[in-house]
């Protein structure tokens, strides 16, 4: 029978080294992230989730793509022939939204997302929030979001857009039916193939007096994790002394998601209209289990080296 001495020190040490090794690799899977879909609350006026659904039969002959929505105004691309011969002009392509979305639309001239010659909800123009999950932009005038109050979509009510130096705009009708255009002060620096949520806010203040309100911009890409809801990150100025908008009326009109201004040419996903400010966003967050996994790891590190100090 043969003895071994053991030497706990080098032991402990190999142990030490191991854990150390083990919370490296559980660091980078706390980057995996996660974002978590939009509910309807009482502030939301529209909202598509832009996942795939079966056709939605209009004619004999032809069909339309609808989205999933939560909204009870579906937005649906131009018509698809039931044989699946011009396939091509849909935007499920078989994109990916940030982790926990699920499918996303691709957007081009020939693939688009709409909504015409219906009743709109009621939207207000008093404040506002508009948002939108966008990847890889085409950057030529890139519409998020648009709304027209008239069928023929000759004249947009709201309507936020990328423009070609990549700052943010918003288009909106004003008081006196003249147009109300706001530039960001910053612009985004995008990345290829990473998502950012793009979201813009409009704040009448409230006051009877003209020439009062403010809008500001948000830019976040989805490897800034956070707060599972939380402030988005401001870009630029807040923009003040800006006239009211056009009081919305009820009426007949066009809602688009990816164009506005031109056409997004690029990935879209969760397009969210909110009838007030809102004041935090479902940002990406750390997957739940990777935060287990780090803290149960710091825990064994943190006895290991208790142990090592008290011999």
């Amino acid at each position: 029978m043969f003895m071994f001495k053991v030497n706990r020190q080098a032991v402990l040490t190999i142990v030490t080294l191991s854990i150390v090794t083990v919370l490296f690799g559980m660091v980078g899977m706390v980057q995996a992230e996660i974002v978590q879909p939009y509910a309807n609350d009482s502030d939301t006026a529209l909202l598509y989730h832009l996942n795939e659904t079966t056709y939605q039969v209009s004619t004999s002959t032809t069909d339309y793509f609808i989205d999933d929505s939560s909204s009870n105004k579906h937005l649906r691309t131009t018509k698809i022939d039931v044989d699946g011969s011009d396939a091509a002009g849909s935007p499920f392509q078989g994109v990916s939204g940030p982790n926990g979305l699920g499918v996303a639309a691709n957007i081009t001239s020939a693939r688009r997302m709409l909504r015409v010659g219906e009743a709109l909800p009621t939207l207000s123009t008093t404040t506002f929030t508009i948002e939108a999950w966008i990847r890889n932009p085409g950057l030529n005038g890139d519409g998020i979001f648009r709304v027209n109050d008239d069928p023929t979509g000759s004249c947009p009510l709201v309507q936020f857009q990328i423009l070609a130096d990549s700052k943010l705009k918003l288009i909106a009708r004003d008081s006196d039916n003249g147009v109300l255009g706001v530039n960001s002060t910053q612009a985004v620096t995008f990345s290829a193939d990473t998502w950012y949520h793009l979201a813009v806010t409009y704040d009448n203040n409230g006051l009877a007096t003209d020439n009062d309100s403010t809008v500001e911009f948000f830019c976040d890409p989805v490897t800034s994790l956070g707060a599972s809801s939380r402030a988005g990150t401001k870009l630029g100025d807040t923009i003040e002394s800006l006239k009211d908008l056009k009081a919305f009326a009820a009426s007949t009109g066009q809602i688009w998601a990816g164009e506005g201004g031109g056409n997004l040419d690029g990935d879209i996903d969760e397009v969210r209209y909110s009838n007030v400010v809102r004041d935090t966003f479902n940002l990406a967050v750390p997957e739940p289990g990777s935060v287990v996994l780090l803290l149960s790891g710091l825990l064994a590190m943190a006895l290991v080296l208790y142990r090592r100090k008290r011999r």
